[in-house]
């Protein structure tokens, strides 16, 4: 549903029916279980924690289990970070509107 849902895609038709069905061409478009699925989907997402994406219910709760952060590092995001400090300190504070994007550098 992640694919699905946000484009509107029904579920049924994603996973292969066929519609406008030609042997049954008053069937809709949406079938109740399509429906299902659809607020399923949208109530986990509801549930997800903003900021780690986990479910509320889960890492919310007072029995919650326990958890352990890590630091990871997106070298891309590094570089870009480290392009802005430099542009800012160069330019004396950050220009409106100038956004920092990386590319791979060929070898």
């Amino acid at each position: 549903m992640d694919y699905c849902a946000p484009r509107g895609i029904p579920r049924s038709i994603f996973l292969g029916r066929t519609w406008p069905n030609p042997k049954n061409p008053r069937e809709p478009q949406w079938l109740p279980d399509d429906f299902d699925a659809a607020l399923e989907w949208q109530e986990a997402e509801q549930n997800k924690c903003p900021g780690c994406g986990r479910p509320r219910d889960e890492c919310f709760s007072d029995d919650a289990p326990d958890y352990e952060a890590k630091p990871v590092v997106c070298w891309s995001c590094q570089e870009r970070d480290i392009a802005a400090k430099r542009f800012a300190e160069a330019s004396g504070g950050q220009s409106p509107g100038v956004y920092f994007v990386t590319e791979e550098v060929g070898e």
